[in-house]
């Protein structure tokens, strides 16, 4: 008895979290536990201002937390329209549209995203002249996502070219000396100063051609970091992406 309702009171914390593993899902599932209890929940919710237009939103955060940033938002973060009608009109009326319920975060995000643009649609919440929205909410994330995509591939291609850009100079301070290279700097060298450098065979005694020869290298180093962060990115996409995506 004194397990379970640990696993009770655990429940209720976890209930509005923005993660829960599949480990600690399994675990309430297998204590017997009525779904109330570990179920994931979010809402969509709607305000209204004195003058009739609507604003519409989700989140699977406590609704009571979200609403009281709401009403005190930090400017950067928030819509601009519906912060210039706060500020003009006041505080609006707000009221939960639906509640929806998942065990499983992302597809309650999903929903959320999908029953949200239900309502925009329905209160016609992009219409300048009814409503405070910009975008459909699938709109947006859509166009987040990519943006997160190609800023997680530029971090991790920047990682994988600092973590060889040591090698990469120590190779280039000894291109008039190839046999005084370590095992590691031969096979970098290899790769990067070898044939398939354009620049390969030029004559590095003069100086601009030892520049032309060491900023291939370089490019070819890069090129390759971003080959290697794309394929990182993608292949580990949804995990990278929940870490930003916390509704």
């Amino acid at each position: 008895m004194r397990i379970c309702n640990i696993f009770r009171t655990f429940a209720k914390k976890i209930k509005h979290t923005t993660i829960m593993d599949k480990e600690t899902l399994n675990s309430l599932i297998e204590s017997g536990l009525p779904e109330e209890y570990y179920m994931l929940e979010g809402v969509v919710y709607m305000y209204t201002f004195p003058n009739g237009k609507v604003y519409i939103g989700r989140t699977c955060r406590d609704p009571e937390v979200c609403h009281n940033e709401h009403l005190h938002p930090t400017p950067h973060l928030c819509n601009r329209e519906y912060l210039s009608a706060l500020r003009e009109q006041g505080e609006p009326k707000y009221e939960i549209l639906e509640t929806v319920r998942n065990a499983d975060r992302e597809e309650l995000i999903q929903s959320l995203n999908e029953r949200e643009d239900f309502y925009i649609q329905q209160f016609q919440a992009t219409n300048p002249e009814k409503g405070y929205n910009r975008k459909f909410t699938l709109e947006v994330d859509s166009e987040m996502k990519a943006k997160r995509i190609d800023e997680q591939i530029e971090n991790y291609a920047t990682m994988h070219l600092n973590s060889k850009y040591h090698l990469y100079q120590s190779v280039a301070s000894k291109l008039g000396n190839v046999e005084s290279m370590s095992e590691e700097e031969r096979k970098f060298y290899d790769k990067y100063f070898g044939e398939d450098n354009m620049f390969y065979g030029a004559d590095i005694r003069d100086g601009f051609w030892r520049e032309e020869y060491e900023d291939y290298a370089l490019f070819m180093l890069e090129e390759e970091s971003k080959q290697i962060a794309e394929e990182f990115v993608h292949e580990n996409e949804a995990s990278l992406l929940s870490i930003f995506f916390k509704a």
